[in-house]
């Protein structure tokens, strides 16, 4: 998860593999989300939505 869409950008943490997140934004293949009371943007290359 980071700071800001795209792949410069600083690294607020990693996520697990299967953690429930809550998006808010798209933009540009981008998503901005929350999970474990932390909120940043992740690719959306790898976000799997069920």
């Amino acid at each position: 998860m980071c700071t800001a869409p795209g792949t410069t950008n600083s690294r607020i943490t990693t996520l697990q593999s299967g953690t429930t997140i809550i998006i808010s934004e798209t933009r540009n293949g981008w998503y901005h989300i929350s999970a474990n009371s932390i909120s940043g943007w992740v690719s959306a290359d790898y976000v799997r939505i069920l």
